[in-house]
């Protein structure tokens, strides 16, 4: 059982939360729909933690995806990298996902989905992502990928 001390829950909304020190040493900000493969997202999460990320969690829904960007606590509106769970999104929700955040950072984006085709990574990579990382993918794979697009992006 997690202590209660490493969950901070915001007032912007009781779904938004975070694991993990603010003052990580990284700082990562996950846009995710929270009703889809819990099981995945708890795994991944709770071994970015271990890793000594601070993970911000942002419900991606229909109203966050037009808002995201207000709806990020001050301590995250720099992280070190921006994880999108794309799981169940067709390609222009992606699309639109990616440009939205792309018109407020250049901050390395690591696209997780459940559609692993040629043409989808070509798309989401041309779109705004700078990794595409299926479901199926072991969590070590997608850690130490996120990872090495942290320590090559920030010096």
């Amino acid at each position: 059982m997690m202590a209660e001390s490493t969950i901070r829950k915001p007032q912007i909304d009781a779904s938004v939360w975070m694991m993990g020190s603010p003052s990580a040493a990284i700082r990562l900000l996950w846009l995710q729909d929270l009703s889809r493969d819990q099981v995945k997202h708890q795994s991944l999460l709770h071994k970015f933690v271990q890793q000594g990320a601070a993970v911000h969690v942002l419900p991606l829904d229909a109203t966050t995806q037009a808002a995201w960007a207000e709806q990020i606590p001050p301590e995250m509106h720099d992280p070190h990298l921006i994880l999108v769970g794309a799981a169940g999104l067709s390609r222009d929700e992606v699309d639109a996902l990616l440009t939205q955040i792309r018109t407020h950072s250049h901050v390395p984006i690591l696209l997780l989905t459940d559609t692993q085709t040629i043409d989808w990574s070509i798309a989401t990579l041309t779109a705004g992502a700078d990794a595409v990382v299926g479901l199926n993918t072991p969590d070590e794979v997608i850690i130490a990928r996120g990872l090495a697009l942290v320590r090559r992006w920030w010096p």
